[in-house]
């Protein structure tokens, strides 16, 4: 979808009744990504067998669920910057059995499409004490992005789908710097969609590359 049909938002703007947007979201979201890659990097480090495609399962200290798919646990080891997209939905309150079925049906094949793609380096998905749950997906480069955003499944589940099963959602494009034992991420870009209306209002928030960005990636 071209950019032309997002609403475009300084960095520090707020939009009044769409609170979901407001820019105290991004940072928060924010660092429960970079608590995500601190458990990924753990579960890597420590599992030298693991094998691409690997399934790590964990539960958080409060019971909370957080998945792992590894798809290059060297690369995820050695790398110093990497791509990540951070995805945090937010549900409706009624969703139909029927509903939460089919996305479930269909997150199987998305992500079973995801993990074959050369560009991905990991998935993972933390459920979070609200009961919605945040996704960490980590690319070689951006690039990967940009190839995941053809897919057809994909396209189909935000155009059929989202609608229904959610309220809202935040979709942040980052960089990893400094390597995911210590990771930092600077956020490039968050996209906002609210769904409550019955017809989508599309956000869009861009932010300035800071000086120890690694640009390369972009490309």
């Amino acid at each position: 979808m071209s950019l032309d049909h997002f609403v475009h938002l300084d960095p520090t703007e707020h939009v009044a009744d769409r609170s979901f947007s407001d820019p105290e979201h991004s940072r928060h979201d924010l660092a429960t990504l970079e608590y995500m890659c601190k458990r990924l990097h753990e579960a890597v480090r420590d599992d030298a067998e693991l094998t691409a495609g690997g399934h790590i399962h964990l539960h958080e200290p409060d019971g909370r669920q957080h998945r792992m798919i590894v798809t290059d646990r060297a690369t995820l080891l050695a790398a110093r910057a990497l791509a990540v997209v951070g995805f945090c939905g937010q549900k409706r309150a009624d969703l139909s059995p029927s509903l939460v079925q089919e996305m479930d049906k269909v997150d199987s094949a998305l992500i079973g499409e995801l993990t074959a793609q050369p560009y991905l380096l990991s998935y993972s998905s933390m459920e979070l004490p609200d009961g919605n749950w945040a996704n960490l997906v980590m690319m070689r480069s951006m690039e990967g992005i940009e190839h995941w955003r053809t897919s057809p499944r994909h396209g189909a589940a935000v155009i059929e789908l989202a609608p229904h099963y959610y309220r809202s959602i935040r979709l942040h494009n980052a960089l990893l710097v400094g390597g995911l034992a210590t990771p930092r991420l600077t956020l490039l870009r968050t996209k906002y969609y609210d769904y409550r209306d019955g017809q989508c209002w599309m956000a869009m928030r861009a932010f300035p590359l800071s000086p120890d960005s690694h640009p390369e990636l972009l490309r």
